[in-house]
């Protein structure tokens, strides 16, 4: 895949997985004498100089999220669901959304830096669904519902202080921060629908 900055590509087996950067090629193994499944998701850094990924490792005697960075140093592992990751634009940290119960879209907004230290930097949100480092490097905007699933663009800074950016109809998403400050958003949309087939009818 392509991101801002730089190429990569990833390719996975059920042993091992094979990650490639502009600036290094890299062998990652997990148990090798053990059937594992193994998912993963990459991401540069700003610099591109570095990969930031998760990897999903599910062997019969672990399940667990690993997040490493650069790659070949384990930053973070849970047993939960880690998604969304960002690296910040000095390198020096990694955000993501924590989600400590597989299957549940609740959790915070976490960060780690590169010496491992771990820090929640929001209260628990029902939904969350993605962030992104404004450029400044001092805030992650974020999408979360504090209930319900309708989702609001929120700001959090390194140390912790929440602000509401927007509040729309709808479920808003974050996908980028401009360098002038202007996010890239959009609005997801449910809708349900029911069939019937009335009683002696062939069509529904």
């Amino acid at each position: 895949g392509r991101h801002a900055g730089g190429t990569f590509r990833v390719s996975v087996s059920r042993s091992s997985m094979y990650v490639s950067g502009r600036t290094r090629h890299v062998w990652r193994t997990y148990r090798p004498l053990e059937s594992c499944d193994v998912n993963v998701s990459a991401r540069t850094a700003p610099a591109a100089s570095r990969l930031s990924l998760t990897a999903y490792v599910a062997c019969a005697s672990e399940r667990k999220f690993r997040l490493e960075y650069p790659i070949g140093r384990v930053l973070f592992e849970t047993a939960g669901l880690i998604n969304q990751l960002r690296v910040s634009p000095d390198g020096q940290r990694v955000v993501f959304l924590e989600h400590p119960v597989m299957g549940d879209t609740g959790g915070v907004v976490a960060m780690v830096d590169v010496n491992g230290r771990y820090t929640v930097l929001t209260r628990r949100f029902n939904h969350l669904v993605s962030l992104a480092f404004h450029p400044s490097g001092r805030e992650i905007w974020f999408s979360a519902a504090e209930s319900g699933l309708q989702t609001s663009l929120w700001a959090v800074t390194l140390d912790g202080e929440e602000r509401v950016l927007l509040r729309g109809a709808g479920a808003l998403r974050i996908h980028d921060v401009s360098r002038d400050g202007r996010a890239l958003i959009s609005q997801d949309k449910f809708q349900c629908a029911a069939l019937v087939r009335p009683r002696g009818s062939r069509e529904e």
